[in-house]
């Protein structure tokens, strides 16, 4: 064999090599990718695409694990009632939502925090170098998108949840993963036991009281979630209008100095206040045009009917004053008693002026919505008259000064035809 054919021959075996080793490196790379995927989906919520529970609590652990890296930030977002949406409108709508509100959080906190879902229906967010009221203020961005976003696919029957976030910073407040987490958990479960909707910051007064929801209170609220979801079905209008209600309502409560026991059964009568209309006709309560007089008196049956309803739910007597007098009106003509002035439960003037302002800035069957600026003259210019005086200007002081935050409601789908009178009923 001459020296030509040997030098083939190992020509012929350098490429053969050559190939092994770049298939090993395929398969080596290959190999790589295929790990890193599999870790990434390890580390990732099926449903909702973001950080899962084990992802979080290495997160926490890392954040922690150097206390001169400056604050970070824990929060946990937990949506309210959560099992009795899933109970009315099932679990594939459930999931959707749990979409929906991942994606409002990671929109709001962009590259500046981790998110991960750390339970059913409790999403957890780090924010490095974040302090208390940075981490507040992008908090209550999320909390007051949420609360404004309809969940459901459908335009004209909007759905709205509320979430209710917690927040504790190491290490100011917590001085290791273990009670930065702990102190998170007690701020969520101080929302939540303090009316739901609103953001709460960890102070050590809450370990002390020890609040956490109770299983009294939790069945409380799905009987008025039950019965509002009952209205919902009829008129789909009312669900929202009754949480938008609740919200205003107390915001009125607390500005007035009302105690928290106080404020809280304002907000458990602002959600039952139209309830009375499961018992009204819906050729009345979905008319799209202005209601006849004999309808409109049929409509002003609601509150009678309400109170018929709530008789039946025993722990519920406390919001019985406040559910019959919200269309009471200061001057003594108003209904079902026409009681005027302080006679009128407190509450009752608190819902008063809440669900009149959110009657005129939401469109509904017969009308549309008109601006902030209108109703708050409108609400001033019935100061008096209509409403209490002082908490009327005091709604409007809260709403112009920003310390309540309102939007119009909208569904662009109804006529401009109404009266006021109506447009509150």
């Amino acid at each position: 064999m001459c020296s030509k054919d040997i030098r083939s021959i190992k020509d012929i075996d350098n490429i053969e090599q050559l190939s092994m080793v770049c298939v090993t490196a395929s398969i080596a790379i290959s190999n790589a990718r295929l790990y890193e995927k599999a870790k990434t989906e390890a580390q990732m919520d099926a449903v909702t695409s973001v950080f899962n529970y084990r992802y979080f609590m290495d997160k926490l652990i890392s954040v922690t694990a150097d206390r001169k890296r400056g604050t970070t930030a824990v929060c946990l977002v937990g949506l309210d009632m959560f099992t009795v949406y899933n109970d009315i409108y099932g679990h594939y709508a459930g999931d959707a939502v749990l979409i929906k509100i991942a994606s409002i959080i990671k929109q709001v906190c962009g590259s500046y925090g981790t998110i991960s879902r750390y339970a059913g229906d409790i999403f957890a967010v780090v924010l490095p170098f974040m302090d208390t009221k940075q981490s507040y203020e992008m908090m209550e961005k999320i909390r007051s998108q949420v609360e404004g976003t309809s969940m459901s696919p459908e335009e004209d029957t909007p759905r709205h949840v509320t979430v209710s976030i917690g927040i504790s910073v190491f290490p100011n407040q917590s001085k290791d993963d273990k009670e930065l987490l702990k102190h998170t958990t007690l701020a969520l479960s101080e929302a939540k036991k303090t009316g739901r909707n609103k953001t709460v910051i960890y102070n050590s007064e809450m370990e002390e009281l020890g609040h956490s929801t109770n299983e009294n209170d939790e069945n409380q609220m799905a009987t008025i979630y039950a019965l509002t979801a009952a209205i919902d079905a009829k008129d789909h209008f009312t669900f929202g209008h009754s949480q938008r209600v609740a919200k205003y309502a107390t915001a009125i409560a607390e500005a007035m100095g009302a105690k928290s026991e106080e404020v809280e059964i304002i907000r458990q009568a602002s959600l039952l206040h139209d309830i009375g209309k499961i018992g009204i006709s819906e050729n009345v309560l979905t008319k799209m045009t202005r209601l006849t007089t004999d309808e409109y008196e049929t409509m002003k049956k609601h509150v009678d009917l309400s109170i018929t309803i709530i008789k039946y739910l025993p722990s519920f007597n406390k919001v019985i004053p406040s559910v019959i007098g919200h269309h009471e009106r200061w001057d003594g003509k108003g209904y079902p008693r026409r009681i005027k002035g302080d006679n009128i439960a407190f509450g009752a003037r608190c819902i008063a002026i809440s669900d009149a302002f959110d009657a005129i800035t939401s469109d509904r069957h017969y009308k549309s919505y008109m601006s902030i600026e209108y109703a708050l003259e409108e609400i001033l210019r019935n100061a008096g008259s209509q409403f209490d005086p002082v908490m009327a200007e005091m709604f409007v002081r809260l709403v112009k000064e920003g310390r309540l935050i309102v939007e119009p409601t909208r569904s662009n789908q109804y006529a401009k035809t109404s009266s006021f009178e109506q447009t509150i009923s």
